[in-house]
């Protein structure tokens, strides 16, 4: 089975498609590694951190197959998230931010399917990751109406204010525009379609899918792995079938229609 590196816009529904293929049999997808964020610090070059997650996937599978907790962003009782920033489940430690729980699963002898989720770090690394054949990349994009309701929402775009903070330099275009002084909505617009041409450019290596595909029919990730059994609690996304409520959703059109290049590509005139 293969090593499957899941990416996309941020509020984009990559935390619910990584859930559904933790559901998967003989499957694990680890939320947003920490120690991918810190060792990502140190580096100035894509392709040796390329090197580092290969080697950190056959670890990480190795300790799995004999049962060895490894520490995850998930429930108490190793159910994932489906929702990255919000989800009631989170573990907190007694200042309030988000804690890991030390997580193992049964049954992983073998091969099986092993997953690793990251919004805008992978998405930063993604023309170096694709040189790695033996990766499954996922790229998760949502309408863009729904994605910059979210970010109005958090008050913070990607990338904006250092956020991851210190990878910024391993995207200098995404960091150009989040430091650029201009309008906030279109600095949204700018960083929405240059994730979305960041996928697109990398043609067949990269598997684009859509939320709204996910949301209405959950055997489109069981699809990406041949399987043919639908994913454990599938029923879950039934849920965050909502549409956000869109603030200044005509000058978010209006900038669209300026910079929104390959938004119209995957969701025709908005």
């Amino acid at each position: 089975m293969p090593d499957v590196i899941v990416t996309g816009l941020p509020r984009s529904g990559a935390t619910v498609v990584a859930a559904l293929i933790d559901y998967l049999p003989r499957a694990v997808c680890f939320n947003s590694p920490a120690a991918h964020i810190a060792y990502a610090r140190k580096q100035n070059n894509a392709l040796p951190y390329g090197k580092w997650l290969a080697g950190d996937f056959i670890w990480r599978r190795a300790q799995l197959q004999r049962r060895q907790p490894l520490p995850d962003f998930r429930a108490a009782d190793g159910s994932p998230f489906m929702d990255g920033q919000n989800d009631p489940k989170q573990p907190r430690n007694e200042s309030g931010k988000a804690a890991h729980v030390l997580f193992t699963r049964a049954k992983l002898e073998g091969d099986f399917i092993l997953g690793m989720k990251h919004h805008v770090l992978y998405t930063a690394l993604l023309p170096a990751l694709v040189k790695f054949d033996h990766f499954k990349i996922i790229a998760v994009i949502r309408h863009p109406l729904d994605v910059l309701a979210s970010w109005q929402k958090l008050g913070m775009p990607p990338l904006a204010r250092g956020n991851p903070p210190g990878i910024g330099r391993l995207w200098p275009e995404a960091l150009a525009i989040a430091e650029a002084e201009i309008d906030p909505i279109d600095r949204m617009v700018q960083l929405y379609d240059l994730h979305l041409q960041r996928y697109h450019e990398l043609g067949e290596q990269v598997h684009i899918v859509k939320y709204e595909d996910v949301a209405h029919d959950p055997m489109t990730v069981s699809r990406l792995f041949g399987i043919k059994t639908r994913p454990a609690n599938a029923s879950m996304i039934e849920k965050r079938k909502r549409v956000h409520r869109v603030e200044n959703a005509a000058l978010i059109r209006e900038s669209l229609r300026k910079y929104g290049v390959f938004a119209r590509e995957y969701y025709g005139d908005i």
